[in-house]
């Protein structure tokens, strides 16, 4: 019988490890969480003011960029399809779906800094053979990681013989996780539909009152007014235009006088345009629509240029 000796000096280096263990040990508990989990950047998301005017309606919003490293927004048809979709699901109030959307950011932000941490710990023990990845708690961590790490495993060439997919892995989670972080949304506009002002923009505005109101807030506005454009391409949901009328028919006011005859968009509910298309008296049914509408909007006054203040939205204030 032959016996073969394994010598540990061949699978690591005994010197090396014991100064590792005595400098770790040296480290308090905090320090230590922080040497595995480093922090990561706190949730940044920019504040978003809504308001309403007698010139620019009821949908107006601007994003505050003042002293801002780094502001990200969605791509366009990404807006157009959360719009529609919240709207499907009768979500009709723009700066309610923002303080809604606000809250699922943060969490899926969060938890995405969890994850990628984890990935990270798991990146580094796998370089130590003396940690047994199917023992606990390392079995729980690989199973909560190997999913993501291995993913691009096979699909990339080796650079000296190791395989960075898992280190790639992380950094594409990393790159998902800062752009939530610093993402604005700004429905029911799409991000080319904002104008960037500077101090001098700001102050060349036509509506004195929106001027002091967007000075308060430094000289990086991002300003998105006026009717959206995703409402002029495409058609408005019906039930949101139901909303409107039964709701808020000012809205629906604001938007036939201002809008329809240049635009042609349609801001009445099918069934009413259904009625119109088969009545031969269109003229006198208008007619009496806007008088029920002027009925309708005594209870909201607004005075010619005042801007309201809807609702400041800072879950996650900048300081």
């Amino acid at each position: 019988m032959v016996a073969h000796f394994i010598d540990n000096s061949i699978w690591f280096d005994n010197d090396a490890w014991h100064f590792m263990t005595q400098e770790l040990g040296k480290l308090s508990s905090s320090e230590f969480w922080r040497l595995v989990f480093p922090k990561s950047p706190p949730f940044d998301s920019p504040n978003i003011i809504y308001y309403e005017s007698a010139q620019d309606g009821f949908f107006n919003l601007f994003v505050i960029e003042t002293n801002r490293e780094k502001t990200t927004y969605l791509y366009g048809f990404l807006s157009d399809f959360l719009q529609n979709f919240l709207t499907f699901f009768g979500r009709y109030t723009p700066h309610r779906n923002i303080d809604m959307l606000r809250k699922y950011q943060g969490f899926v932000y969060d938890t995405l800094v969890i994850f990628n941490a984890c990935c990270q710990f798991r990146i580094n023990f796998s370089w130590f053979i003396i940690f047994n990845p199917y023992q606990q708690p390392f079995d729980t961590l690989r199973t909560l990681t190997d999913w993501w790490l291995n993913m691009l495993s096979g699909g990339l060439p080796l650079i000296l013989g190791i395989d960075y997919s898992g280190t790639i892995a992380t950094m594409i989670s990393g790159f998902v996780a800062d752009f939530l972080r610093t993402l604005a949304f700004t429905l029911p506009y799409r991000v080319d539909e904002g104008q960037l002002l500077n101090a001098e923009d700001i102050q060349n505005l036509e509506d004195p009152q929106l001027t002091r109101l967007l000075e308060r807030y430094g000289d990086q506005i991002r300003l998105f007014h006026k009717l959206p454009a995703v409402w002029v391409e495409h058609p408005i949901p019906n039930n949101l235009r139901e909303y409107w009328l039964n709701k808020r028919p000012y809205i629906t006011e604001f938007l036939i006088k201002n809008y329809y005859e240049d635009l042609g968009v349609d801001f009445l509910p099918n069934r009413l345009l259904k009625q119109l298309q088969q009545t031969p008296k269109v003229g006198s049914i208008i007619n009496n629509l806007f008088h029920n509408f002027e009925n309708i909007s005594t209870n909201f006054s607004y005075s010619k240029s005042n801007v309201v203040l809807l609702d400041l939205i800072h879950l996650h204030p900048h300081l």
